[in-house]
């Protein structure tokens, strides 16, 4: 994971987690989200997509901030994905107690509910 340039001590955090070897996918976005290009990833289930903005966000992230501005906004079309997400960042993170993630999604049929 060294070469994706992580910040040494999120790097161990991944590595704890199992993440050694970057993916394909990460190999060739990871410099471009880093420097700041808005990018449209697509890829098969199990490529790495999600994976890889979640670690760069994770990386990037100032744990410091007080001010309740967002820091980043992450759009995706179901509550699935929503849950799915915010739960990798929770697992990925190595000070979740200072994370604050707001997880909204549509309630298409609220007669269902």
């Amino acid at each position: 994971m060294e070469q994706l340039k992580f910040s040494k001590s999120f790097t161990s955090v991944l590595k704890e987690f199992g993440f050694t070897e970057p993916k394909d996918i990460q190999m060739r976005t990871m410099s471009r989200i880093a420097g700041g290009q808005n990018l449209i990833i697509t890829g098969p289930a199990g490529c790495g997509k999600t994976t890889t903005y979640v670690m760069r966000v994770l990386d990037r992230i100032d744990y410091e901030s007080k001010d309740d501005a967002p820091k980043f906004l992450i759009l995706v079309p179901d509550k699935e994905r929503v849950e799915k997400i915010v739960k990798m960042f929770l697992e990925l993170s190595p000070r979740r107690r200072e994370l604050r993630i707001i997880g909204l999604y549509e309630i298409r049929d609220i007669s269902d509910h």
